[in-house]
């Protein structure tokens, strides 16, 4: 974005008022100009800006500005905020464009992956924007209370899973991630395995798919079971039904019932895999495919 003299002077005084708390600065800059400043643009602009001497460790007023022990573990606060950085990247990167192509997958159930088809269903799509991924991309076969079975080493499940993400971001530019049932099941054996205490830090320090997200910049993994891209909300609930197109159905209804609209943006399409079916059907005027 351009930035004028008044605003970077501005931004200069804010950083010594509140130094990293980038927030708070992009808060008050955007209500003082009445233009909407980035996390991004605040932060690249004080590294850059002649007239500001960037500090790293910098500490200003509003240091626990926002705390609230209450969310210190709180999955779904940094699972909107994720989801609104991703609104907002759409909306730099991608909503001025003519056309956006987005290739979704989903299922993966990595190590149990179909190698052929990703390969074939990759090379078909390659011209695509954006890839995103929606859910099951790790199957965590080894803790499923589905038989139990312990023959497959997690750490060998996340080394493939790097493999093929590693290849996947090398061909799209943007790659986003969402949970699935499947990656529900870490979080599922903290809570029955481990105690209460103990399993909340494990939960949040081990995000399913953060141990092979981490690695790529331009992979966005969101700790959560929806993702919205512009008008397009890729979902993955862990609710299942074995009548075809039901699932997606109830995901419409569900974020219709819980006003995504006034919480997040408009939608047009949801889109989810999931039950491994295939199906398109219009539920309260949104665009549901399966």
């Amino acid at each position: 974005m351009e930035w004028t003299s008044k605003q970077e002077l501005r931004l200069s005084e804010l950083y010594d008022k509140f130094g990293n708390n980038y927030a708070k600065i992009v808060e008050e800059m955007s209500s003082e100009f009445q233009k909407k400043f980035t996390y991004n643009s605040v932060r690249n602009k004080i590294r850059r800006s002649s007239i500001i001497e960037y500090i790293p460790d910098k500490r200003g007023e509003g240091l626990f500005e926002g705390f609230d022990n209450d969310e210190v573990f709180n999955s779904y606060v940094e699972a909107k905020r994720d989801i609104f950085d991703i609104l907002t990247m759409y909306d730099e990167q991608y909503k001025e464009k003519d056309e956006v192509e987005v290739f979704v997958i989903s299922d993966l159930h990595v190590p149990l992956t179909n190698l052929d088809a990703l390969e074939k269903a990759i090379l078909e799509n390659q011209s695509a924007d954006v890839c995103i991924i929606g859910g099951d991309f790790l199957d965590y076969k080894s803790i499923s209370s589905y038989g139990n079975k312990r023959e497959i080493n997690v750490e060998k499940e996340y080394k493939k899973a790097f493999d093929i993400l590693k290849i996947i971001s090398n061909i799209f530019d943007t790659v986003l991630m969402i949970n699935g049932n499947h990656e529900q099941r870490l979080t599922r054996y903290f809570e029955h395995k481990v105690v209460t205490a103990l399993s909340e830090y494990l939960d949040n320090k081990h995000k399913p798919l953060s141990e092979i997200s981490r690695f790529f910049d331009n992979v966005y993994y969101v700790n959560h079971w929806f993702v919205q891209f512009g008008p397009l909300l890729v979902v993955h609930p862990s609710r299942y039904s074995k009548i075809n197109l039901r699932s997606v159905r109830n995901a419409v209804e569900d974020r219709i019932e819980k006003e995504h609209r006034k919480e997040f943006r408009e939608f047009s399409t949801v889109l989810m895999g999931h039950t491994h079916r295939m199906g398109k059907a219009l539920f309260s005027g949104v665009i549901s495919i399966n």
